[in-house]
């Protein structure tokens, strides 16, 4: 809904029984909470935009063949021994090559603030969110164009709180490395959430600036979703409905198996998560400096 987060902040969550992404029942409350699975109905305008900044040939970030070979070998070994792919992860996700501008950062295994959750008041309630990694807009970027609104934006709207070097999320890396079936649905539906909770706080704060309408049905925040076996990228949007209801969508940008013997499954997929990244930050979609909000 469209003052979920408003509603929530002001209010607190409300008490009562929770799921989380492995529970059966999680995505049926996700759409409770108006949140879904595009499945390829109905994506927006930018969504095929998206494909051709991945296509579009350029230097990939990485990893020549001796690095692929050594990263197969040490995937292999920590899905023999279960050691967590977060462990992996500087090898899979070079962070300092998506960080794609100056006045981005990112931050590790953060918590979001509890009084975030969208529609609190329906139950049962959602888990707060806690993405592996969570890259996003420096709070400076913000303290520049809103001057002394930002202090009351960001206690309103940000959903991190306490932690200076992120302001507002825009690409949240989700990891399952458990082995099983489950991981990669788990992780989309971990990531689903995330993108609903970043566009519904970006919706306010569009709102607030008076931009409200050029947020509908555009991307505007990317999420991956790691496992011990394959890396996925995805995308995420928002609608009104036909009376109005503000709903959250995400679909599968891309696949990719971390098993390929060429190494080229992990050099694309680098190069799709920065591309994505960068193509959500540079078309003034973010609320960056680039975006055209306008000045409070």
């Amino acid at each position: 809904m469209v003052s979920g987060v408003s509603e929530s902040v002001t209010s607190g969550a409300q008490s009562g029984p929770s799921v989380n992404a492995y529970d059966p029942e999680y995505r049926d409350a996700l759409e409770d909470h108006d949140i879904f699975f595009a499945d390829g109905e109905n994506p927006p305008p930018d969504f095929h935009e998206l494909w051709i900044a991945m296509l579009q040939p350029k230097e990939s970030p990485g990893p020549d063949d001796r690095e692929a070979e050594t990263f197969r070998a040490v995937l292999t070994e920590a899905s023999k021994q279960s050691t967590s792919v977060q462990d992996i992860l500087p090898q899979l996700v070079p962070l300092n090559s998506l960080r794609l501008e100056k006045d981005t950062a990112f931050v590790k295994d953060q918590l979001w603030r509890r009084d975030i959750a969208l529609q609190p008041e329906i139950l049962p309630t959602l888990t707060t969110p806690k993405p592996d990694v969570t890259i996003g807009w420096k709070p400076a970027v913000f303290k520049s164009r809103y001057k002394n609104a930002y202090k009351s934006l960001q206690a309103f709207i940000s959903p991190i709180a306490g932690f200076k070097s992120v302001a507002w999320p825009m690409f949240t890396i989700t990891i399952e490395a458990k082995g099983d079936r489950r991981s990669l649905r788990v992780a989309s539906l971990r990531n689903l959430h995330n993108g609903a909770v970043m566009l519904s706080n970006l919706f306010e704060l569009k709102r607030k600036c008076g931009n409200e309408e050029t947020f509908f049905n555009k991307v505007h925040v990317i999420g991956v979703e790691l496992t011990a076996e394959s890396v996925q990228l995805s995308c995420y949007w928002a609608c009104r409905n036909d009376i109005g209801v503000v709903e959250y969508f995400g679909e599968r940008l891309q696949c990719w198996s971390l098993f390929d013997a060429t190494g080229d499954s992990l050099r694309n997929a680098r190069r799709g998560m920065r591309d994505a990244g960068y193509a959500t930050q540079s078309n003034g979609q973010s609320p960056g400096p680039s975006s055209g909000f306008n000045q409070t």
